[in-house]
């Protein structure tokens, strides 16, 4: 989304909606963007996933490509739950840092949204 002042302003992070401490169980989204947590189908903090959808948006935004992509879901998940996926080498370091903090398996050891 553009705002009148052409600034680009990131949306639908739908998750974040609760209290930071409340866990959410609905296993829902599209499967490139699925958090660890998701993917394991286990009870998970809103705001903690929505950090990793961030990561996953801010790559596909920088290099054109899913971080995690495969042919099957099964496939997928697995890279997803390995973080195994390649960072192109044009990638600056400063991105590079932020996705890496964003993309832990971990959801405690990934920074916070004003963080």
């Amino acid at each position: 989304m553009i705002d009148s002042g052409l600034k680009v302003k990131l949306i639908d992070f739908g998750f974040s909606v609760r209290s930071e401490s409340a866990r959410l169980d609905l296993f829902c989204g599209t499967p490139n963007y699925m958090s660890p947590e998701i993917v394991l189908k286990k009870e998970y903090c809103g705001r903690a996933n929505d950090v990793w959808g961030f990561a996953v948006l801010m790559f596909i935004l920088l290099t054109g490509e899913f971080p995690f992509a495969a042919e099957s879901t099964s496939l997928l998940n697995k890279k997803i739950l390995s973080l195994s996926y390649q960072c192109p080498g044009y990638l600056g370091e400063d991105a590079r840092r932020l996705f890496y903090s964003c993309c832990k398996i971990s959801p405690q050891a990934r920074p916070s949204a004003s963080q």
